[in-house]
């Protein structure tokens, strides 16, 4: 019997399976709470935890590394206090947990930023409607814009006029037919 388990992507609205990440989080979270509750203070366990929010951050989706980011956290601070004392100065041991929790918000902040950016690029393929006599495109409120202008607010990109060769060739010999009948 195979059981999937699903994790509802609830930020992008798209489900995200994290079936075969979910074991490794699962095994590395109750390896670090082992780790702590069986050595010293300062001893560097939590650095599994750390690399488990680098493995959601690299390729899990936004909602897998929040929760994660949320876990690990978690784990890091009951680890504060379950290891046992003694080894070196309670406040050295919580500066390190300190340091470590916020590098791994800082992970986790950044590649959710970059999932982000990427969420905003529209498909090439999707349709857009376009007047057959104006050729104006008409926006997300039914707000009617020019090709520069609705290229420009969508991609910020902003437009230089010249001809075609073809047009420039039209453009020409339509000058050169105004001058001479002149």
């Amino acid at each position: 019997m195979r059981i999937t388990v699903i994790w509802p992507e609830a930020v992008v609205g798209s489900t995200y399976w994290c079936a075969g990440r979910l074991p490794v989080y699962m095994a590395g979270f109750a390896g670090a709470a082992v780790l702590d509750a069986a050595t010293p203070l300062c001893v560097a366990d939590w650095l599994i935890d750390l690399a488990l929010g680098w493995v959601a951050a690299t390729w899990g989706g936004r909602l897998e590394m929040t929760a994660v980011g949320a876990g690990a956290t978690a784990c890091m601070l009951a680890g504060l206090w379950s290891s046992p004392h003694g080894a070196v100065e309670f406040s050295t041991a919580a500066w390190n947990r300190v340091a470590a929790i916020a590098v791994l918000w800082a992970i986790v902040y950044v590649s959710r930023s970059r999932s982000a950016a990427g969420e905003g690029q529209k498909p090439a393929h999707s349709l857009l409607a376009i007047c057959s006599v104006c050729k104006r495109i008409r926006g997300k409120a039914d707000d009617w814009y020019t090709v520069e202008a609705y290229v420009g607010r969508q991609f910020e990109t902003r437009f230089t006029h010249t001809y075609c060769p073809l047009c420039a060739e039209q453009a020409y010999a339509q000058v050169q037919r105004a001058t001479s009948g002149e």
